[in-house]
């Protein structure tokens, strides 16, 4: 992370360990190598406040990660005093590229341009106001600002890269974690939808079993026990649907975990219709069923479940709501190529328009039109001219 005006984040304990040891390090080398120069240069012996500079500039160090622009006033200042007093030059002014470069990552690049521009002018004015002019020593320390520049140049480029890398990652994660939100809601509603159409179509029958039951149960009880024996099947079929929903959830909770293995079952689909038909006959309710050039085995596996399931919600909405004694079941290729599925009644009529919400839980003919969508079809319910109701649902 970029720093503003040369200050570090704060940073872990052990790395200011760290940082101790190699500025103790450091000044320890540089003393040193200071006080080992007079037998080189007699001209301005090292004396102890070329040491105290030394020790000033190399010990500042330790900051140079948390407080850079500190390190850098005081490595600059030592090395200006250091230059102009003319002590003779030694590994002390290594120190300067350290702290320039610390410094210059640390801020922006118009700083960081500006602190080299400074600082090599402040180099060169000290060289040339203590007599020694444009020499050697003089294009050293200039050829240092210059390398310290472009190093920072470099890790710039670098921290920015990886900052870049780093703000992908997280907004791939963040994207990840929002599809994965959106799948659950998706498997949520898919699961909710199942357990309605799977479960009030049986119950629609098993409710209208046991009204009739008990309305002939004393006068006609054979047709009661019929009744009856109607509502085991269909509860038992509940049991089973349930029962078979839940060993479906358990296999994909354990494929998520990876056991890819887990048997599934099958879901319905409009191979199936003449058994849906038959629980709706079961209800009392007398079902024709139509099938056009249609081979319903070779529709695919995705919308045929979805026009399963529209039949049936469909078929339950007639025996739960429209008060009618006779359906027709269509399925259907339409003229422009595809499938068509209609429920068409002779009971009372609804509104017409989109499926909408009906009574009950509101899942019957919104979850008509969110299957159908889901599948890439459409959906649409009204009354009849001639009477009675239509659901149609069509797939291109």
């Amino acid at each position: 992370m970029s720093m503003a005006h040369g200050v570090a984040p704060a940073a872990p304990r052990r790395s200011w360990a760290f940082d101790v040891a190699i500025a103790s390090a450091l000044t320890f080398v540089i003393v040193m190598a200071t006080l080992n120069i007079d037998a080189e240069r007699a001209e301005r012996p090292s004396d102890w406040f070329a040491v105290m500079l030394a020790i000033v500039a190399a010990s500042s160090t330790v900051l140079r990660r948390r407080l850079p622009i500190v390190t850098l006033v005081a490595v600059g200042g030592a090395l200006a005093v250091y230059a102009a007093m003319d002590y003779p030059g030694g590994p002390i002014f290594a120190l300067g590229p350290i702290a320039l470069f610390s410094f210059m990552i640390g801020v922006s690049r118009r700083e960081a341009w500006i602190a080299a521009g400074a600082i090599g002018v402040a180099m060169v004015v000290a060289r040339v106001l203590a007599g020694n002019g444009l020499d050697a020593i003089t294009l050293l320390w200039v050829g240092w600002v210059v390398a310290a520049t472009l190093g920072s140049e470099v890790a710039r480029s670098r921290i920015e890269q990886r900052r870049i890398a780093e703000t992908r990652r997280h907004e791939q994660e963040a994207h990840e974690a929002a599809q994965s939100r959106r799948q659950l809601v998706e498997e949520r509603l898919r699961i909710a939808r199942d357990l309605h159409d799977s479960v009030a179509h049986s119950m629609a029958t098993i409710n209208v079993q046991a009204g009739v039951a008990a309305h002939v149960i004393d006068r006609r009880p054979l047709d009661a026990r019929d009744a009856l024996e109607v509502i085991r099947a269909t509860s038992g079929t509940v049991l089973d649907e349930l029962a078979a929903m839940v060993t479906l959830l358990r296999a994909d909770a354990t494929a998520s975990d990876g056991d890819a293995s887990a048997p599934r079952q099958p879901a319905p689909d409009l191979t199936r219709l003449e058994t849906l038909v038959t629980s709706s006959r079961l209800a009392g309710l007398d079902v024709d069923v139509v099938v056009g050039d249609v081979q319903l085995e070779h529709v695919a596996p995705t919308i045929s479940t979805s026009a399963y399931r529209i039949i049936q919600e469909a078929l339950t909405n007639v025996v739960r709501h429209a008060g009618a004694s006779a359906a027709t079941v269509a399925v259907l290729r339409p003229p422009g190529g595809g499938l068509a599925v209609e429920v068409a009644d002779d009971g009372a009529a609804a509104p017409a328009g989109p499926p909408e919400a009906g009574s009950g839980s509101g899942m019957g003919l919104v979850g008509i039109r969110e299957r159908a969508e889901a599948t890439g079809g459409h959906a649409e319910a009204g009354p009849r001219p001639g009477g009675g109701f239509l659901v149609r649902a069509q797939w291109p």
